[in-house]
């Protein structure tokens, strides 16, 4: 789901049921109930915000962006993966290369479709931005999406476990252990402080290990 910038409208993406189904977007006012608009995307499509340029789509390999009501749908050139700036749905923060082979991380503003300096490269790894903009956790990287300040490094490279923001200096992730006889442990969620790196088990109850998190 995504909310577009000025609040009024929200999108939700829905998966189909069968195997090759198109994903089923639907675009409704939060202010006028009743109203929407139906858009249909090719499978294993994925809904990754709501731009001041339209929705940001994206699949394995591209990432492109669709207005309602537009006829077409621009392609982000050379991008494989993106995100939008929560703080500016102007700006993206994207990903070029592929993979496995190595990505580099650049910003990248919609009005002028300039992609910005590379900010770090690394093997292909989950990546979000902070809720306020600032940072993002690459791999077990942090970035300073402001000054391009690389650094620190996550403990024990806890990044790479698909972390989410409790805060914008605090991310959350879940860990799985095993014992010295190799059996699974319990998963408990660890906190890690993006300005230092230093991570330490957070207090969430529950014996799963998987209590609710946001994830913004």
């Amino acid at each position: 789901m995504a909310v577009d910038p000025t609040g009024k409208k929200f999108a939700v993406a829905e998966i189909g049921e069968s195997v090759g189904a198109k994903v089923h977007i639907v675009i409704a006012s939060l202010s006028q109930p009743g109203k929407t608009v139906s858009h249909t995307e090719p499978e294993s499509t994925r809904l990754l915000g709501w731009t001041t340029q339209g929705l940001l789509l994206s699949d394995t390999s591209r990432s492109w962006l669709w207005k309602p009501g537009a006829s077409s749908e621009p392609k982000i050139p050379g991008v494989s993966s993106a995100h939008v700036i929560p703080s500016d749905p102007g700006r993206l923060l994207v990903a070029t290369g592929q993979a496995g082979a190595g990505l580099c991380l650049h910003l990248y503003t919609l009005s002028s479709r300039q992609l910005g300096p590379g900010l770090t490269c690394g093997p292909g790894a989950d990546w979000t931005v902070s809720p306020d903009g600032r940072r993002t956790v690459f791999g077990s990287t942090v970035v300073d999406l402001v000054n391009g300040r690389v650094g620190p490094e996550l403990m024990n490279s806890l990044g790479f476990y698909s972390p989410h923001w409790e805060d914008s200096t605090h991310v959350l992730t879940p860990v799985r252990g095993s014992d010295p006889q190799g059996q699974p442990l319990t998963p408990v969620w660890v906190r890690c402080d993006v300005s230092t790196g230093a991570c330490e088990q957070a207090p969430i109850p529950g014996s799963n290990g998987t209590s609710a998190v946001i994830d913004w």
